[in-house]
């Protein structure tokens, strides 16, 4: 999906600098836009920027 943004550098709760999910240009994942009906909200983001690898990011939360 073009333009998905589903998490960013806020969603980096381990620290480090491996969790860069805004630099990605070309990406594909899901957002849910309600959550389940426990409260859990996950998040999917593919960064496609190099051909010889997928990045992919995962968040959830609940509440």
């Amino acid at each position: 999906m073009p333009g998905l943004r589903a998490v960013d550098a806020e969603h980096n709760v381990g620290g480090g600098d491996l969790w860069d999910p805004e630099t990605a240009k070309v990406v594909s994942g899901i957002d849910e836009e309600q959550p389940t009906a426990d409260g859990t909200r996950r998040v999917v983001l593919f960064n496609l920027d190099a051909p010889e690898a997928v990045t992919v990011y995962l968040y959830a939360s609940r509440g």
